[in-house]
């Protein structure tokens, strides 16, 4: 990485108020052949069902 794109990230992320770069992530159908995926589980965005 060139200095200056080097201070320009430094500077970017601390107007942002973080102190390290965010990890990446993204979503698909697939399982990953390399990493990790989450286990199978209820999602806790689903609405509960009406007593």
């Amino acid at each position: 990485m060139r200095e200056n794109q080097s201070s320009d990230l430094k500077s970017f992320l601390e107007a942002l108020g973080h102190l390290e770069e965010p990890m990446g992530m993204f979503y698909t159908d697939r399982q990953p052949s390399e990493g990790f995926a989450p286990k199978p589980a209820r999602l806790p965005t689903l609405p509960i069902d009406p007593l």
